[in-house]
């Protein structure tokens, strides 16, 4: 029966062999599986620290905005011709908004009261015009250029004005007295009284964004803002199609 001892024990050891591969085999998986995980710990280690220093170097760091103020002379070119509400026409809107049905009787015209009322003063009594007519012509200019556009305009250019109304003092020689026929709302003409200044120039203080637009842009800005002007019956009116009034360049583009 020695073969069969010897069968046995070849068996046993046959047993053996195969428990001590699999074992082999299975603790290198699990070394597999340690440096697979060292790896990926490694890995998301480096890329937490890639991030966290990408977020150090991409921190946004805001400095003030920069504004100047520049003065800019401007001279008329065509008379300039003020609009501003009389009290009368204001309180005739504000009755009819408030639902008072009272027709008033129609008053008889005085030229000059009506061109006087239509005035902008300044409380020393000087002409002027609202510095928010000029940044409007300033806006309506950007369509002639390219690279600016008029929402940008609008928040880095700001025309300065005095008092309440904050208006830009008109240096003018002489109030003409006009007499022109608009046609009112219903369609009829009637008769308008107004100054025209003429002839007339201003200093505008402009505050603009210095790192956003150069001087030189704000003043070529400006110079083609005189070609739309600024008052009633301009170039640039919405429901004109012949104004010719209002219109200014820059004075030290003209000399």
């Amino acid at each position: 029966m020695a073969w069969q001892g010897v069968a046995w024990q070849g068996s046993r050891g046959e047993r053996w062999r195969r428990e001590a591969w699999l074992g082999a085999a299975v603790e290198a998986r699990r070394d597999v599986a340690r440096q697979g995980t060292a790896r990926s710990t490694l890995f998301k280690r480096e890329r937490n620290e890639k991030l966290a220093q990408a977020e150090r170097e991409t921190t946004i760091d805001l400095q003030p905005i920069k504004r100047s103020i520049i003065p800019v002379e401007i001279v008329g070119v065509t008379p300039l011709i003020p609009h501003k509400w009389s009290e009368k026409a204001k309180r005739l809107m504000r009755e009819a908004q408030s639902g008072v049905k009272t027709k008033a009787a129609r008053d008889p015209k005085v030229p000059q009261e009506e061109a006087e009322a239509s005035l902008y003063r300044l409380p020393d009594g000087t002409p002027g015009m609202p510095s928010t007519a000029f940044k409007a012509a300033m806006v309506g200019a950007v369509r002639l250029f390219q690279g600016l556009t008029m929402v940008q305009a609008k928040s880095s250019l700001f025309v300065l004005g005095e008092g309440p109304d904050q208006l830009v003092r008109i240096d003018a020689g002489d109030l003409i007295l006009r007499e022109d026929t608009p046609r009112n709302a219903n369609g009829n003409a009637d008769l308008r009284y107004r100054y025209a200044l003429w002839p007339w120039t201003a200093v505008l203080e402009i505050e603009y964004l210095e790192s956003f637009i150069s001087e030189s842009s704000v003043v070529a800005l400006l110079d083609a803002a005189g070609d739309g002007g600024v008052g009633d019956w301009r170039p640039s009116a919405p429901k004109s199609h012949t104004g010719t009034f209002g219109r200014f360049r820059v004075k030290a583009l003209t000399a």
